[in-house]
């Protein structure tokens, strides 16, 4: 098995040498939703930060950059809090704005050996020899996503990512949305932006990420060890240690983008490389416990079945439990047995009598069962990802009404789930530990609710807490208690190797997301000016003027208001859609003059 392993790996490295992570010359890697190459977070007053790479060369050429996006984009490209574009919110789609076809007089591609290196700008930028053509083009605002916009355009694949060349444009009058591929429809925005990009074709070798079929074959092996390890420790701590790698490697991998150092990414590689070992030893730490307090004596095989307290060795196999009885002793010598295993902390249960165990053999009941419900816990991402639920938080799901019907639908399931595991606890005369242990968990959740409460915290209930807490119920010795607990063990992986032990109580501005919306901040025009109200709490917040999305005004002194006529004259045109606030407080909804 050690050979089956060793050689599992080596292709699985050889494949991932090939994936997301190999960057062709000349090219970035960027993520599904970030923008860093094109358009910064804080481009300042007049978005004078980012506006020279969009200036055209002396020759009168715009620079371009070859861009290397991976799977998954689709999804990946949302704007998970809320942005307003003009008047529109913009929330659980992708940020794509334009992108309408247009016909204009453009310059044409040369190949690919014409392209000189530009150092003006961090990425690979190419300089192109003009020739005059009448072409079809889609323009992009220039804060829009660029995976996003070459998944519009039906450049790149949402399966197999793919590369792209992203030409900085000038400024444009306005954008018109479309309907694209991959179901991808792109925004509107009647106003103009001062800068502006568009996408084309550019397939080059190493351009595609192929991290499905390796998580694919990842899978296959593990079911292939999973049916013919015996070893029971060896079975948990390859498949735990296997499906953790394979998440932050491979199918949900630990990412910054905005850390990128140029075309070859080192930054980016680094970053995720120290994300991912950071959090390897805590997991391991977790993955331990649970062993031993729930996983080891539920997964057993033909030759090493699991077991439950009683038997000769203080132990029954399967087989003994699911026909009725024990061997090896009556109820007291199981008793007494099951105290010494307790003071061993080898097992936390008496006998589950009467438990169909085994669909044929404990090997593939674990194999089917089990092991399927870990990877679809470690891959939720993949899984779950079309549910419309993201967050269980009352403002997501008033977001997305139809995630009411999805949670209604999972409570009952749960509740269901919950109510058969309890009568096989009662059975197995359990119930009195489990509901001390669970009430005392319910009491430690509230008083952390009420502590959030009083301190603008929300209480949050991550994967791997639910992972951690419900993982002993459901080690029942059944057909559905191996599924429940691989699930569950899955849902800890996925929530510890992606997230981190992240805080139970978080902050309202770490679950804003980025979203710059505050609605308290009221608007107002009174006879020709302007005036908005009070900052959001205590502190020093500048205000701050939005027009056409994009700041004109940020400075002290505007607390009385500003002058729509003095607006104008700073914008050099009359403003379509204005915001008002401040500077890390918040801007209001918009105001159409």
């Amino acid at each position: 098995m050690v050979a089956f392993v060793a050689l599992w790996w080596l292709i699985a490295l050889s494949l991932f040498s090939q994936s997301f992570w190999r960057v062709p010359e000349d090219t970035s890697l960027s993520g599904c939703a970030e923008n860093w190459h094109v358009w910064k977070p804080d481009c300042g007053v007049n978005a004078t930060g980012c506006l020279p790479p969009f200036e055209p060369l002396p020759d009168g050429t715009r620079r371009e950059m070859r861009l290397k996006c991976p799977v998954g984009c689709v999804r990946g490209s949302w704007k998970w809090g809320e942005t307003l574009v003009g008047m529109q919110s913009v929330q659980y789609r992708p940020y794509v704005i334009g992108g309408g076809l247009e016909k204009e007089t453009d310059v044409q591609e040369d190949e690919q050996e014409d392209y000189e290196e530009s150092d003006l700008h961090v990425g690979g930028f190419f300089k192109r020899q003009t020739k005059e053509e009448e072409a079809t083009n889609r323009y992009y605002r220039a804060d829009s996503s660029p995976c996003a916009a070459a998944l519009h355009a039906g450049l790149v694949s949402p399966y197999t990512g793919g590369t792209f060349r992203l030409r900085f444009e000038g400024p444009r009058d306005s954008f018109m949305g479309s309907k694209g591929a991959y179901t991808i429809d792109s925004i509107d925005f009647d106003a103009p932006f001062p800068a502006s990009f568009s996408v084309h074709e550019d397939h080059v070798s190493g351009g595609k990420d192929n991290r499905i079929s390796i998580v694919a074959f990842c899978v296959i092996m593990s079911f292939i060890f999973g049916y013919f390890c015996v070893n029971v420790a060896g079975f948990y701590w390859v498949q735990f240690l296997v499906s953790f790698w394979v998440l932050v490697m491979v199918a949900d991998p630990i990412v910054d983008f905005s850390r990128g150092a140029g075309p070859t990414s080192l930054a980016v590689r680094e970053f995720w490389l120290s994300m991912a070992v950071e959090r390897l030893l805590p997991a391991v730490l977790g993955g331990y416990i649970i062993y031993r307090a729930a996983v080891k004596n539920m997964i057993g095989t033909d030759e090493n079945p699991a077991r439950t307290p009683g038997g000769d060795d203080g132990y029954a196999n399967v087989e003994s439990v699911s026909s009725g009885h024990v061997d090896g002793g009556d109820e007291d010598e199981v008793d007494e047995n099951d105290d010494s295993d307790l003071e061993n902390g080898d097992s936390l249960f008496k006998t589950f009598e009467k438990v169909p165990r085994s669909l044929g053999t404990p090997s593939l009941s674990r194999l089917l069962l089990w092991n399927s419900g870990l990877w679809c816990g470690v891959l939720e991402n993949y899984t779950f990802a079309n549910l419309p639920v993201d967050r269980l938080m009352v403002s997501d799901l008033n977001a997305r009404p139809e995630g009411w019907i999805v949670v209604i639908v999972f409570v009952i399931i749960i509740i269901a789930a919950i109510a058969s595991q309890t009568y096989l606890i009662w059975r197995a005369g359990l119930f009195q530990r489990y509901i001390v242990v669970y009430i005392s968990l319910v009491l430690l959740l509230v008083g952390l609710g009420l502590v959030g409460a009083l301190n603008n915290l929300e209480l949050r209930i991550h994967h791997y807490i639910i992972g951690l807490v419900l993982v002993t119920g459901a080690s029942t010795y059944t057909h559905l208690g191996l599924l429940y607990q691989g699930l569950l063990v899955g849902l800890y992986v996925n929530g510890v190797g992606r997230w981190g032990f992240d805080s139970t109580l978080e902050s309202p501005s770490a679950l804003a997301r980025g979203s710059v919306v505050n609605q308290d901040i009221e608007l107002m025009l009174v006879d020709s000016e302007l005036t908005w109200g009070p900052p959001p709490g205590p502190g020093i917040y500048t205000p701050s003027l939005m027009v056409d999305d994009v700041v004109v005004l940020s400075a002290s002194g505007m607390d009385e208001g500003v002058d729509v006529d003095y607006i104008q004259s700073v914008v050099g045109r009359r403003p379509t859609f204005i915001r008002a606030g401040y500077v890390d407080g918040g801007y209001s909804l918009p105001l159409v003059l």
